[in-house]
């Protein structure tokens, strides 16, 4: 059940979340536009933002600096370590998916939507999806796709760099506020150091203390290097 949005929570975002126009980090989304913290957050945005579209474009902003402070703090884990997790997920899929398969559990895709995907798509009736694709796969299927997904990634760890150890602190969350912090100067002209605070403190879910002079010591502790970061 949703939660009770901000009253100064942007209007345009809780539409697109409504109406489903936000596919990824949903559960991020309703957290920002829901938790009480946010609320002087989206007030000192408000005024700098000209239009609805610009309101997207700093959705757009917090999910790549997100994306971009997973990297970081995936790159924190041993190379070796990150692969047996897929390794073990890999066996999980798999063995949930010889499980099911060919039995009751085992439905297509489409059965398992929940009703407000339904409503997303204007199906009256959940056989209709069947018809929009000719064919669907099963639930024992998509684990095995998980499966060859993490098995993927676990050959993908053993290549990836080995960790900068010269960060200090949640790697993770200061390479958020880096990269949040460069789109905010560039569309509002200021970095809003309070409100990127509060902002890295919701995404993050945690009251680990990201507050202006953490934020300050992210933004002038991070250098840009060949598209990444570099924690000082």
């Amino acid at each position: 059940m949703t939660k009770q949005w901000l009253k100064a929570a942007p209007e345009r975002l809780v539409l697109a979340f409504q109406n489903r126009e936000i596919g990824n980090g949903r559960a991020l989304l309703e957290r920002l536009l829901c938790d009480d913290r946010m609320r002087f957050a989206w007030k000192e945005i408000a005024p700098h933002v000209q239009d609805d579209q610009q309101w997207i474009e700093v959705w757009s902003a917090i999910v790549y600096a997100k994306r971009k402070s997973n990297q970081a703090g995936r790159l924190r884990k041993r190379r070796s370590d990150e692969r047996d997790v897929y390794r073990v997920l890999a066996n999980k899929f798999s063995t949930l998916a010889k499980g099911i398969e060919n039995g009751p559990l085992d439905v297509l895709a489409y059965e398992l939507f929940p009703q407000d995907v339904l409503e997303a798509l204007h199906v009256r009736q959940r056989s209709d999806v069947g018809r929009i694709l000719s064919c669907w796969p099963g639930a024992s299927e998509l684990l095995r796709g998980l499966e060859m997904r993490a098995l993927m990634l676990a050959d993908d760890a053993m290549s990836k760099p080995r960790a900068d150890d010269r960060g200090s602190g949640n790697v993770a969350a200061r390479t958020f506020v880096w990269y949040l912090g460069q789109d905010f100067h560039t569309m509002f002209g200021q970095q809003m150091l309070g409100t990127l605070a509060r902002i890295t403190e919701v995404t993050f879910n945690s009251d680990e203390g990201f507050n202006r002079s953490f934020v300050q010591s992210a933004l002038s502790g991070c250098i840009a290097k060949r598209g990444g970061v570099i924690l000082r």
